[in-house]
């Protein structure tokens, strides 16, 4: 990730272009150089293997997942209830590259970071909106979780520089 560093008054005058262009060069400089961050409900699931929630890629580049939290603010209803969370090819395929196994029937929060599981990694690098690898998925695994209320947030970055 690039670090934005504001332009002085002097070679903010002198780039080429008129005003409109620098200020959209200048902005999207700035867009580029943040993590950005998405949230998404969760819902409940009335078997095994459904989805909780799904997410696809808004971005028209590819982008580096640098978190995924999981904050559970009701819990499923049934005990033995898990929920994976990992990149995916679609809206319909688990996976748990991210999160791996977290307690579904507890009110809790869990990230990628310290709860990631036996699978879940650190960062995972995913295509842009529509191509082979685009979406995250949380999948209810072991046993339903109909009560499941809460939201996933996901952080990213975006990768403009093609070395995805």
């Amino acid at each position: 990730m690039s670090t934005y560093t504001p332009k002085t008054p002097v070679q903010f005058a002198h780039q080429p272009g008129g005003l409109s262009k620098v200020i959209t060069t200048e902005l999207n400089t700035i867009n580029n150089s943040i993590v950005k961050m998405d949230r998404v409900a969760l819902s409940g699931v009335a078997a095994a293997d459904g989805f909780a929630f799904t997410w696809q890629n808004p971005e028209t580049v590819g982008i580096i997942v640098e978190k995924v939290i999981v904050n559970i603010t009701t819990a499923g209803g049934t005990a033995s209830s898990v929920i994976n969370v990992g990149t995916a090819a679609d809206a319909t395929t688990g996976s748990d590259n991210l999160i791996n196994g977290a307690d579904a029937n507890a009110a809790a929060a869990y990230d990628n970071i310290t709860d990631g599981g036996t699978n879940g990694k650190t960062v995972q690098v995913m295509d842009e909106a529509d191509g082979t690898t685009d979406y995250i998925t949380g999948q209810i695994k072991t046993a339903k979780a109909e009560d499941l209320v809460g939201y996933a947030y996901i952080f990213y970055i975006p990768v403009t520089d093609n070395t995805l």
